[in-house]
């Protein structure tokens, strides 16, 4: 991960994650996820805390170097 920003805000809370290299963990998949069903997103920090969403069809962006999306 190059970069994760979270902001807090009641019904506007906003968690942004960027990563790249070749350690980053990527489906092989064009486009990165199918997205015939929702594509559920979890982040959970060290203290077990856990954070997560899903996203559904289609996505703002979804093809061999991105995904992007957020919630209604």
């Amino acid at each position: 991960m190059t970069k994760v920003i979270l902001k807090a805000g009641a019904g506007n809370a906003k968690i942004i994650i960027r990563g790249k290299g070749g350690t980053l963990p990527m489906p092989s998949a064009d486009p990165l996820f199918a997205q015939s069903s929702a594509v559920t997103v979890q982040l959970v920090n060290d203290a077990g805390a856990c954070w997560g969403t899903a996203f559904a069809p289609p996505a703002r962006a979804n093809d061999a170097e991105l995904f992007k999306d957020q919630t209604p």
